[in-house]
């Protein structure tokens, strides 16, 4: 029998899958298109924020410099009111400071806080006896100005005399008490300054706020006169005392509406009809005809936007030029053509080198190279004759390489500006604050100057540069007794002296203090030691100052370009070293830097460094050298030895190292370390069953010298409850000969507590007996020197019999270090000596091997 429902059901379920197969393909196109949608938005919003982000730092950038190049005018005013107390000429030197920077309205005095002098004078006379530190709205500021002693910038404000500005309040401190002058305000024209900012020609809102220093709310400076910006682009403007934030967001917002809805739109479209290939094919036809439209229309952008450019190069009185990366012209301005005394046609095309020396071309390619290897702008300056009329100029030079869309360099763009006129304005000024008032040398900002220019002469030269560092002996001597005003004077007149010993061509300094600095171009080392010479005889001669007859006497140290450094820091620093090389030599003499003061400098320093890491990265360790008895043979103590071992380094030897922590200070800490582990060790042999044992502890004299010696040895042996007989200190003679008398309190309070002392390396210093007898030392150790040498030197022999002897007469027992050999041990026996170390018995041990030797030693 036939089943006739059959095909009618299959159909029945074949048509809901069918629906859902379409529902779901449905579905997931929507989802596709979705996501591809929201990506190009996210890289769209990507692109404009980035290109946002750009536009902020540009213009905040710019901002910035153009406030900060016009609040630079106070500071040569500041320094002349510093040095003289007034401005002389204020009118016309406000005048030509005024005639260079355009965004200046105003410049005003105002001693006290009240404005007293102001240019120019008529359209603000009003502002002339305002009291700044009174005024309510703007006290706190100039209060802030003052206490800080910075530059203050506060705005805009409602002037007194009208109209608004950026006022910037430089607070001035007089005489040697610094006290507070008053301020010199340089007032900004505001919005005047703001013109910089093409934001909304760019298509963007923004919004200029600052943070109020005293109040802490949100100021707004300007804005494009929009309520609120969507997500805007902060960037922030550094200015004195405060900081500014400019908040930037496109006009039309970050999003297309309209191109978004057309997107949904065809991806709804698309899902819908299934037809993804032909909808494809209409998106993509559509799509190229777009970019057809946006070609021409950027072709035409392209076109006007290079007719714009050819008319504002015209018209630039700067020189601009563009070279391809080998250097051929591409282009240039009018104002360039002065450089070359060519027209563009005939420079186009060419190189440095077809109107230039070699010497001058190749300076030029050089700043082009160095321009793309920084793949960023590079600034310098620069004199240069001009063809077509011979004068000379001084150039800032921005060079800056040019890239195309996809990155690769198309060659190098030059703007150069004449500054000519701005230089001279500025190093007027600035050469009022560039000579030291005393002496009238030059001060180190004048110096930094000079060393600048002669170095780079010395490059191009290759000839030789010595820097002389030159340092009073003993001029603190003369300020303690004779007092400063006779200081004064010597100062004078030894740089009287100098100048009278040098060339014009040379440079003389005064750093501060007894110390100056000459710079000798052209000079070698054959010449630099015959300049010293002559130098410290001329100083040395006797003066007469105020009936007071003084012979002053030089140290030198010299060091020469571009063997002992090829920039100014590295050869001061190495002339300083070799000044002390003769510091600590014989004074009145001059020493050549050498590249051993340099190695032992870095040397020391890398020590110094890797020192203070080595008690916590565990490389200091206590090794021990037994003390035998000469009296039983038997061993009756061990002397502390510190070593340090480092990972790189290896071994380091003490005669090395301890000097360094000595001089760093970090021998307090080391010392207290090896005193603890010391004192801990010897209990832990007691406690392990060893004979009781004395140990010995060498202290150096700034431990010595410690307010908490005292406490801290007892608080030790409290805390590891070693007896205090079993402790002996060892001081130098050099230390109980420095200040003897604080020297014997120290050494009776250890005594009565118990502690024993002795006097280490005995013979090598100065002791006075009369001090030795007052010594609560117990035992004198006779240093190794006179014990090596024992059977062959008769002084040496005789040297150790008689401090055996002098120790006896004073109750005082001897031992003696480095002994070597059987002929040293039975001389030393032989006439009384009590006990002995040295490698004949053992060198100094780990603790583990120093165990080990005593289990095994049998005695002498």
């Amino acid at each position: 029998m036939f089943d006739f429902t059959s095909s009618s059901n299959n159909h029945k379920d074949t048509s809901p899958h069918g629906w859902r197969a379409g529902l779901w393909t449905f579905l997931i196109v929507v989802l596709l298109s979705s996501l591809i949608i929201l990506r190009i938005e996210d890289t769209r919003l990507e692109t404009k924020r980035s290109k946002a982000k750009e536009v902020a730092n540009q213009n905040a950038h710019e901002l910035e410099k153009i406030i900060q190049r016009n609040l630079i005018v106070a500071y040569p005013l500041a320094v002349l009111i510093e040095q003289t107390g007034t401005v002389e000429n204020f009118e016309r030197i406000s005048q030509q400071l005024l005639e260079h920077y355009l965004y200046i309205s105003e410049i005003a005095l105002a001693p006290d806080g009240i404005v007293s002098q102001v240019f120019p004078l008529e359209e603000n006379k009003k502002a002339l006896g305002f009291n700044i530190l009174s005024d309510s709205k703007q006290k706190n500021e100039a209060f802030l100005a003052r206490e800080t002693g910075n530059m203050i910038l506060a705005g805009p404000l409602n002037l007194v005399q009208g109209g608004k500005g950026l006022v910037g309040r430089l607070p001035v401190y007089v005489g040697e008490e610094k006290k507070f002058w008053g301020f010199v305000l340089i007032v900004i024209r505001f919005p005047d300054i703001l013109k910089y900012i093409h934001l909304q020609e760019d298509g963007y809102n923004y919004v200029l706020t600052r943070v109020h220093p005293n109040s802490s709310k949100l100021e707004t400076i300007a804005s494009s006169k929009i309520k609120k910006m969507d997500t805007p682009i902060a960037k922030s403007v550094d200015v004195p005392n405060a900081k500014w934030v400019l908040s930037i967001a496109p006009t039309e917002g970050w999003y297309d509406q309209k191109i978004i809805a057309l997107e949904i739109f065809f991806g709804f479209l698309i899902s819908l009809l299934f037809g993804y290939i032909a909808k494809q094919y209409t998106q993509l036809h559509h799509y190229r005809n777009f970019l057809e439209e946006q070609v021409q229309v950027r072709t035409a952008e392209i076109t006007a936007t290079k007719n714009f450019l050819y008319t504002l190069l015209d018209t630039i009185p700067d020189m601009i030029w563009l070279k391809n990366r080998e250097g051929i012209y591409l282009l240039c301005n009018p104002m360039f053509e002065r450089l070359f005394g060519a027209k563009e046609e005939v420079i186009i095309g060419k190189t440095d080198y077809d109107f230039l020396d070699k010497e001058q071309a190749d300076l030029f390619r050089e700043k082009d190279r160095l321009a793309i290897e920084l793949k960023g702008k590079s600034i310098d300056e620069e004199w240069v004759e001009l063809a077509d009329d011979g004068s000379f100029v001084l150039l800032e030079t921005t060079s800056v390489p040019m890239l195309d869309e996809s990155g690769e360099l198309i060659g190098v763009l030059g703007i150069a500006h004449d500054i000519t006129a701005r230089k001279s304005t500025e190093e007027h000024i600035q050469n009022l604050a560039h000579y030291d008032q005393l002496t009238g040398l030059p001060n180190r900002m004048l110096l930094n100057d000079r060393v600048k220019y002669l170095l780079s002469m010395a490059q191009r030269t290759n000839e030789p540069l010595v820097v002389m560092f030159l340092d009073l002996d003993h001029f603190k001597n003369i300020n303690d007794t004779l007092g400063h005003s006779i200081g004064d004077q010597v100062l004078i007149e030894v740089a009287n002296r100098i100048k009278q010993a040098v060339r014009d061509q040379d440079t003389v300094a005064r750093l501060g203090g007894d110390e100056f600095i000459m710079l000798f171009p052209n000079t070698d080392s054959n010449a630099a030691m015959h300049i010293a010479t002559k130098l410290i005889t001329t100083i040395s001669k006797v003066s007469t100052i105020d009936q007071n007859e003084l012979t002053i006497t030089p140290s030198i140290g010299i060091a020469i370009y571009p063997d002992d450094g090829e920039d100014f820091e590295t050869l001061l620093k190495n002339a300083d070293t070799a000044m002390y090389g003769v510091k600590g030599a014989s004074r009145n003499s001059f020493h050549f830097f050498t590249k051993e003061m340099q190695l032992n400098l870095a040397r020391n320093l890398q020590l110094e460094n890797a020192l203070r890491h080595a008690l916590k990265r565990n490389e200091l360790e206590v090794y021990y050298q037994p003390q035998i008895s000469l009296l039983d043979g038997h061993v009756i103590g061990a002397e502390a030895l510190l070593r340090w071992k480092h990972p790189t380094l290896g071994m380091i030897s003490p005669a090395e190292f301890i000097p360094i922590a000595e001089s760093s200070g970090q021998i307090i800490e080391i010392g207290e370390w090896v005193l603890r582990t010391a004192i801990q060790q010897t209990k832990e042999w007691i406690n392990s069953g060893f004979s009781p044992m004395i140990i010995a502890v060498n202290l150096s004299a700034i431990q010595f010298r410690q307010n908490n010696l005292l406490t801290l040895i007892t608080d030790i042996l409290k805390e590891v409850k070693l007896p205090h007989e079993y402790l002996e200190l060892e001081l130098t003679e050099a230390v109980t000969m420095h200040n003897p008398e604080s020297v014997i309190d120290i050494m009776n309070k250890l005594d009565e507590q118990g502690i024993r002392m002795s006097i280490d390396d005995f013979g090598t210093g100065y002791s006075s007996l009369s001090y030795l007898k007052k010594f609560k030392a117990y035992k004198l150790k006779i240093d190794q020197s006179f014990i090596r040498d024992i059977t062959v030197d008769n002084e040496d022999r005789a040297i150790v019999r008689a401090i055996i002897d002098m120790a006896h007469n004073l109750g005082l027992q001897t031992i003696a270090e480095g002994v070597e050999t059987a002929e040293q041990l039975d001389f030393l026996r032989l006439h009384g000596c009590d006990e002995v170390q040295g490698y004949y018995f053992s060198k100094p041990l780990p603790t583990v091997e120093f165990e080990k030797f005593l289990e095994s030693f049998l005695g002498v």
